[in-house]
């Protein structure tokens, strides 16, 4: 494993509130099939990839917002996941076993925490 990520504390989560997001979130779940953890996990990280781009800008990290936005940094990626994850555990009566919980974390290479080798506040 040359790059790993360790997480150092929680992130906001956040409901979803938003009409266009939940909106958008049913429809997508429609379209997957099953209703095992597996299922939900994977399907949450289609919609993610379907509804954001990357950035490693200051975005809006409130998946309410993101919905309408489209473009997100890792943190809003995390709760944009999260969040759609934990709605639709919720939906499919699996959140009694199951949350979703965006991280703050850092990445190492070998071992090294590759942050100290950055200014950008990307990476503080």
């Amino acid at each position: 494993m040359l790059v790993t990520y360790r997480a150092t504390g929680p992130r906001t989560e956040y409901t979803p509130t938003d009409t266009a997001l939940t909106g958008y979130i049913e429809r997508s779940e429609a379209l997957g099939e099953g209703k095992e953890i597996a299922d939900i996990i994977d399907l949450s990280l289609a919609i993610t990839r379907q509804q954001l781009n990357f950035s490693s800008d200051k975005n809006e990290v409130d998946p309410n917002r993101l919905v309408h936005t489209h473009t997100a940094n890792c943190i809003g990626y995390a709760a944009f996941f999260a969040t759609t994850c934990n709605h639709l555990l919720k939906r499919n009566h699996l959140s009694d076993h199951w949350l979703a919980r965006p991280r703050v974390g850092q990445l190492y290479v070998l071992g090294r925490n590759v942050h100290h080798y950055f200014s950008n506040p990307f990476f503080l």
